[in-house]
């Protein structure tokens, strides 16, 4: 029996998710629509503390919500955005190493390299 090794990757998508209930909703706080940029923008970032603060928030508010009774749904939502975040980043730093390694494997770099080893040397 033969076994397949597969690489799963994280759903490029956000999940739905209902709001973590707020006994008191000040028009300040973890309204449901800034809770839902929050998800949004930490995928775009995977930084809690950038998310909180787009809503006008704190990455500690954050947390508080994460922990909230009724907060599942949240969570989730919060790790797959997070997924998504890391996923992005990773792929920004392989297309931006494999750039500089065809960039230095290139006729016209290793031409360009005496060059720029006396340029620097000065």
């Amino acid at each position: 029996m033969s076994t397949k090794n597969t690489i799963t990757k994280p759903a490029r998508t956000l999940p739905a998710f209902k709001p973590v209930p707020r006994e008191k909703e000040p028009a300040s706080g973890w309204t449901p629509a800034r809770q839902q940029a929050f998800i949004e923008v930490l995928a775009d970032t995977s930084g809690v503390k950038s998310a909180a603060r787009a809503g006008g928030l704190s990455a500690k508010s954050a947390h508080d919500l994460r922990r909230a009774k009724g907060a599942e749904p949240f969570r989730k939502a919060w790790e797959a955005a997070r997924d998504i975040g890391i996923q992005m980043i990773e792929d920004v730093a392989m297309d931006r190493a494999l750039k500089a390694w065809r960039s230095r494997s290139s006729p016209m770099a290793n031409s360009l390299a005496p060059a720029a080893s006396i340029m620097t040397s000065c």
